[in-house]
């Protein structure tokens, strides 16, 4: 798989030499500010976006716990610091604002890149940026409906099993829960990742059918690490969306080797 990623690169750089003079250095870098001003302006503008609803989102976040506070009233104590809430606010408008942007700073670093790469590889980008923002919203709302509460109650059946009084302040429970969150998230992009790589070539359809016995045990790794309970069910809950996501790109892929052998065997016409 190594060497084919080496292939692509070379192959890129080379359509990329073809298609007219390469820019300076410096204008590379040029391009490069460009790019982070517009990403930091636009993380700026999903922070004030987000800034204002803060409470609102504060009360989202606690719906999890309205469950678990029936058998454990006063979970949530106020604050030990001074600037915890502060803190927390800007956490939470951070991390809102970054999925907020993250289309624009996507479209920029995708225009940053855009002269080294071939149209192909320009048109697999653009086709799989949508899917991999629906994916990071599809993970974030699948950890605050049922990761979350898994990972809540088994921290607190770990805290009753050492006979320890569960309490938390407002300020590490909304940095737990905003973390948590941001990770089932990122987990879930990482299918789009699988997807770009075969539809570049870069890994087939076959390599993925053979390797699916790792891929499941990776899968359920990964629901184990980011939902720290021992219910298995919850674990699946995790791992089962993965691993149909896992599948679902080994059909798009082979589609896509299909449709490029087909291309392929098409006869072209001779050159007048």
């Amino acid at each position: 798989m190594l060497k084919k990623l080496r292939n692509a690169l070379e192959a890129s750089r080379t359509n990329a030499g073809d298609t007219g003079e390469l820019k300076p250095f410096l204008e590379h870098l040029e391009d490069l500010r460009v790019m982070i001003i517009r990403s930091i302006a636009s993380l700026a503008v999903g922070f004030g976006i987000t800034f204002p609803f803060i409470p609102k989102i504060v009360t989202l976040l606690r719906v999890p716990l309205a469950p678990i506070e029936k058998t454990h009233p006063h979970l949530i104590r106020s604050g030990d610091n001074i600037a915890g809430g502060f803190n927390s606010a800007m956490q939470i408008s951070f991390w809102g604002g970054l999925v907020l942007a993250s289309p624009a700073i996507i479209y920029f670093i995708a225009k940053f890149v855009a002269p080294a790469l071939t149209p192909r590889e320009k048109n697999v980008i653009r086709q799989t940026s949508a899917v991999g923002f629906g994916l990071l919203i599809f993970g974030i709302l699948l950890g605050w409906k049922y990761g979350l509460p898994a990972a809540l109650l088994a921290l607190i059946w770990f805290n009753d099993w050492m006979s320890v009084e569960t309490w938390w302040t407002i300020n590490n429970y909304i940095s737990f829960t905003v973390l948590m969150l941001a990770a089932f998230g990122v987990v879930f992009e990482v299918p789009v990742v699988i997807l770009i790589l075969g539809r570049l070539g870069i890994i087939s359809s076959d390599w993925l059918i053979k390797h699916w016995r790792h891929s499941l045990v990776v899968a359920l790794i990964v629901a184990a690490i980011i939902t720290p309970s021992p219910d298995i069910a919850s674990q699946l809950l995790i791992a089962v969306p993965l691993y149909v996501l896992y599948l679902i790109c080994i059909v798009l892929i082979r589609a896509s080797e299909k449709k490029r052998k087909t291309t392929a065997l098409v006869p072209r016409d001779p050159p007048a």
